[in-house]
């Protein structure tokens, strides 16, 4: 707990449309005990306006209400703040997205032989990269209630002809899985039309 308000605390950070992430103690030591262990407090994640455990052995993890389970989403603070850097980085490149459903705590399995090559320091329990220079795939866990979990696979390129060809890899990679069109952007925040491409423009704000 120290150690993590040593290297973390006061840092924020915020991702272009969407709310700050930010980090610390806020000066109160608090533990608990969960599912996997002693667990403290420690991160606000804005993009879900909920705040995130961190674990005694690193990892960290989501408490929603109840019922909805106690996820691990992150194997260390490292790792989510690669994941953020690396969706800071293409996150304004034109993009698409699809939604895949599996049973429940099971990761999709993805066929990767056309896609980047993975991301292993941005990689964990709920984020999945695959980047080059002109192309990025993730694949982030979106809902873990209900009768199954769901999936978003977001396909980025800079520029639109690579886009289709990674966008059909991607479906190519993700056959077997039930897959679903998405009407709604969560990175641009508006509403999408069936295969329409984001060809997201920053604002003033961000």
């Amino acid at each position: 707990m120290v150690d993590f308000e040593e290297r973390y605390g006061g840092l924020f950070y915020g991702m272009p449309g969407e709310n700050g992430m930010d980090h610390g103690l806020e000066g109160e030591m608090e533990a608990r005990e969960t599912l996997y262990g002693w667990a403290f407090p420690a991160i606000v994640d804005g993009d879900w306006t909920w705040g995130v455990d961190v674990l005694e052995d690193g990892r960290v993890a989501m408490a929603l209400s109840p019922p909805i389970p106690y996820q691990i989403i992150n194997r260390s603070v490292e790792q989510r703040l690669e994941s953020h850097a690396l969706l800071a980085v293409v996150r304004s490149w034109p993009h698409r997205a699809f939604g895949l459903t599996v049973d429940t705590s099971e990761i999709p399995v993805i066929a990767s032989d056309e896609l980047p090559p993975v991301v292993p320091e941005a990689t964990g329990p709920a984020d999945l990269w695959w980047y080059d220079d002109e192309t990025a795939v993730h694949l982030q866990l979106g809902s873990w209630w209900g009768d199954h979990d769901t999936w978003v696979l977001r396909c980025f390129a800079k520029r639109l002809e690579p886009l289709n060809k990674i966008l059909a890899a991607s479906r190519r990679a993700a056959t077997g899985l039930p897959t679903m069109e998405r009407d709604w952007c969560g990175l641009c925040g508006r509403r999408v039309r069936l295969e329409e491409i984001c060809l997201w423009q920053p604002s003033a704000e961000d």
